[in-house]
């Protein structure tokens, strides 16, 4: 009897060590998968931006500067200012509309988007002036004398 009771000890611990090996595994099987799923996750959230980036660097042309098409100043200009930093119109945007209730607190308050698109088209040796005509006011971006853009911040 004792030799039978040790083998079926024997047996039993062999099926414990060989489920136990088993749950290892299948515990290493399922972490290979997920390391496996998240070099796969990497390669595409970078590879296509890289691939776009080498494709754009191999296609594309260096910059040619565009013509400045001159737009002549408004008609009936009664006051050019000298240039303005843009700090000196936000502020002084901010400060006017302060006391306009439902205003943003933005330079230009309603129109802030207007004005964000003509500081975007500010480019190096480009002047920001106050301007004033008869009818209406606002700011203007003079490149070599033309008119880049402008924003009315007052009509009568």
């Amino acid at each position: 009897m004792p030799l039978r009771v040790s083998l079926l000890y024997s047996h039993a611990v062999a099926a414990a060590a060989a489920a136990q090996l088993k749950r290892q595994a299948s515990a290493h099987r399922m972490a290979i998968r997920i390391a496996s799923r998240r070099v796969l996750w990497l390669s595409v959230a970078f590879a296509a931006p890289i691939a776009g980036f080498a494709a754009l660097a191999a296609t594309s042309q260096p910059a040619v500067p565009q013509a400045l098409t001159c737009a002549a100043l408004p008609s009936h200009l009664t006051s050019l200012s000298k240039p303005l930093t843009i700090a000196q119109v936000e502020g002084e945007s901010v400060k006017e509309l302060s006391n306009s209730p439902g205003t943003p607190e933005l330079p230009y308050g309603h129109i802030n988007a207007e004005w964000e698109n003509l500081k975007s088209k500010i480019e190096l040796g480009d002047t920001l002036h106050a301007y004033a005509t008869d009818v209406q006011g606002g700011h203007l971006v003079l490149r070599k004398g033309c008119v880049v853009g402008q924003i009315t911040s007052w009509i009568r």
